[in-house]
């Protein structure tokens, strides 16, 4: 197993890949940079970071929204990247896009597509109730799994 990187920063050393507050061994939600160096804190930690970076009487409610707002942000994303299923009645996916589709004659979960007005699977004419958009594949590393 490869050996990993220190970081040298104004909280205790760690090493890098490591999910866990570099103060308190908390797991770590927060991944900050401040001055070049990034760590990961818990959510105190991460206030405290950014309030002895930024200074001033107000900077912790400062850094508490800044944060509220990171989370709002990272939530959205999340949300966006969720997909649902839409009755066909309310909603259809562009012309001839493959999605997931259910039809209750078949209950089981297909790939299939749109187009003129019909449904079909595999060539088949299909009447499914709902449909939704295909996942993201995986993200594939093609890095070796250890470094000698």
């Amino acid at each position: 197993m490869a050996k990993r990187k220190k970081w040298e920063g104004p909280f205790n050393v760690r090493y890098s890949g490591d999910t866990r507050c570099i103060k308190c061994d908390k797991e770590g939600v927060y991944h900050l940079s401040l001055e070049g160096f990034g760590f990961n804190a818990c959510r105190e930690h991460a206030v405290e970071a950014l309030v002895s970076k930024e200074g001033g009487a107000s900077s912790v409610e400062s850094a508490q929204k800044r944060l509220d707002e990171r989370d709002a942000e990272d939530l959205r994303r999340l949300n966006s990247r969720i997909s649902r299923w839409e009755l066909v009645t309310d909603s259809l996916p562009k012309r001839r896009k493959k999605v997931l589709t259910f039809d209750p004659s078949w209950p089981i979960v297909q790939v299939g597509y749109y187009d003129a007005g019909v449904w079909y699977c595999e060539g088949v004419e299909m009447t499914p109730t709902h449909w939704m958009e295909l996942p993201e594949v995986p993200r594939m590393s093609l890095r070796p799994e250890s470094v000698a």
